[in-house]
């Protein structure tokens, strides 16, 4: 069972989300010892970036590539305009989510044999005096989904 729930989750997303965690808190920390105020908007980029990198390494979830291709250019972006200073770590976290998203299995659009398979039967059901919901949604079911093959 514990093989199973690790399956379903991305290690390299969920390091990326970790630290860029790590990163906002030692921005914090080292803005302060320098005397100044952090600047809002690094902070709330960076944790946006750990919260999509987080949302990202959960396999099962929708949106799930969009979030972790949110994270990546978000903490790369941000990584290199403080390149000068703490860049490179979050340079590392926008990469570590860039390549969770590449490992990751695309999900596969439906081939033209299955669409056109689906619509016939549902031609040949309404043809046959068979146009019930059921008959219609046992032909519709038969057509994978992109939700499906993910």
């Amino acid at each position: 069972m514990k093989a199973r729930a690790r399956a379903r989750i991305e290690p390299l997303a969920l390091i990326a989300a970790a630290l860029a965690i790590a990163m906002a808190i030692y921005y914090v920390w080292l803005i302060r010892q320098q005397g100044n105020p952090p600047l809002p908007w690094v902070s709330a980029l960076l944790l946006a970036g750990a919260l999509l990198a987080a949302y990202g390494a959960v396999r099962e979830l929708p949106y799930r590539h969009a979030a972790l291709l949110a994270a990546a250019g978000a903490l790369t972006t941000l990584g290199l305009l403080a390149l000068r200073s703490i860049g490179w770590p979050i340079i590392a976290a926008g990469l570590l989510a860039l390549a969770s998203l590449l490992r990751a299995p695309q999900p596969q659009a439906p081939s033209w044999q299955h669409r056109t398979a689906a619509e016939a039967r549902i031609v040949l059901g309404k043809l046959g005096g068979h146009s019930t919901e059921a008959s219609q949604l046992s032909a519709a079911s038969s057509y994978p989904s992109c939700a499906d093959a993910q």
